[in-house]
């Protein structure tokens, strides 16, 4: 499923448009993905859901439990 250009890890599939996007730290910054930190990667990927009027949530990898994404997505 794309989203202008890009390719959340996963949408809310009830009619709302929610994209989630999981991620490393360490990883978003050694393989390249987050060369100016996470914070502006989010920031990059924020304005670009926005845009087709998605809202996106994130969740580091340490926090992906069913009660974590439930409270956060509904």
């Amino acid at each position: 499923f794309m989203v202008g250009k890009k390719i959340p890890d996963f949408i809310n599939t009830n009619g709302e448009k929610v994209a989630i996007e999981t991620y490393n730290k360490k990883h978003k910054i050694v393989f390249g993905q987050a060369p100016h930190g996470i914070d502006e990667w989010k920031r990059d990927r924020e304005k670009a859901f926005s845009e087709y009027g998605w809202r996106i949530e994130f969740f580091e990898d340490k926090q992906i439990t069913e009660q974590e994404v439930l409270r956060r997505i509904g």
